[in-house]
């Protein structure tokens, strides 16, 4: 008696490759935007007199397996953010909001790459 098995699929045909890159760029991707969206959020609850101009200077940038969100270098970024040498010698301690983003980030950033790799394994048949 034979038994014949015919294993297909990406997994097997060898496209897996091209998927698993397709996989990191998403996972890279969705935190990044994830970042840059909760960064925004953070901006919104605590600028008091908002006029958009370093909201807009918040930009995500994709350099292969690196997603980096910043305020593009914005001279009153520090001052804002509390790490500004004016923040010394005023009344004015700064807002913390890239530090907290970070924080809530690094305790959300499994479940956000888990649902992009969730969609990735089930195009491998998984």
């Amino acid at each position: 008696m034979d038994a014949d098995v015919k294993l297909t699929g990406p997994l097997f045909g060898g496209s897996w490759n091209r998927l698993v890159d397709d996989m990191v760029a998403d996972v890279v991707e969705a935190d990044g935007q994830a970042t840059r969206t909760l960064v925004l959020a953070n901006l919104d609850r605590t600028l008091k007199n908002p006029t958009g101009a370093y909201t807009a200077r918040v930009t995500l940038d994709i350099h292969g397996t690196r997603a980096r969100t910043h305020d593009q270098n914005a001279i009153y970024g520090p001052w804002l953010e509390g790490t500004g040498s004016r923040n010394a010698t005023t009344r004015f301690k700064g807002y913390a909001n890239w530090r907290r983003t970070a924080q809530e980030i690094e305790r959300q950033v499994v479940q956000i790459s888990d649902r992009v790799v969730a969609r990735h394994v089930a195009r491998l048949g998984g």
